[in-house]
């Protein structure tokens, strides 16, 4: 199945790239395809090591981060976005 992956802000200037169309097995989880894009993005998995939380969107809707729980279905749009941080 397909699935559309955009990259926000700053991670997309770090990765070079702004979205991508993956082709995942059908009742990929958010853990499966975050797994297949470390795989894919050596520099993705480094970011993961260092800041171990980033934010997920599934259709514009938030999602815990590395879910085992829930699916994507085809057509799904998903978001990877570093977290903000305030304060100083």
């Amino acid at each position: 199945m397909k699935i559309f992956v955009k990259y926000s802000g700053i991670l997309s200037e770090i990765l070079g790239v702004y979205s991508e169309v993956l082709e995942v097995p059908e009742n990929t989880t958010i853990k499966e395809l975050l797994n297949i894009l470390v795989k894919q993005h050596e520099t993705l998995r480094r970011i993961m090591e260092a800041i171990p939380v980033i934010q997920l969107y599934v259709n514009n809707k938030e999602v815990p981060f590395y879910s085992e729980d829930i699916l994507l279905r085809s057509y799904d749009e998903v978001i990877l976005s570093l977290p903000l941080f305030e304060g100083g």
